[in-house]
């Protein structure tokens, strides 16, 4: 699977631009990573398969603690 980005050393903006560059350059490579960056969100974060599951979770844990009096 392709990496949905740059890993980039903070401050190198000589890097940043070089691959702002390329971005606006390569129409194919400006997909690619968009879809693997769609693919990265849908895998990590999709509703019924992460955060509904985490949430209910949530709603079990506080189920079963004592109120406060």
């Amino acid at each position: 699977m392709m990496r949905p980005g740059y890993s980039l050393i903070f401050f190198d903006t000589d890097a940043l631009a070089d691959n702002l560059n390329r971005l606006l350059d390569d129409a194919g490579l400006r997909s690619r990573l968009g879809a693997a960056a769609r693919q990265l969100v849908l895998d990590r974060f999709d509703f019924e398969k992460t955060c509904l599951p985490q949430q209910l979770q949530w709603v079990d844990a506080l189920a079963q603690t004592p109120a406060h009096p």
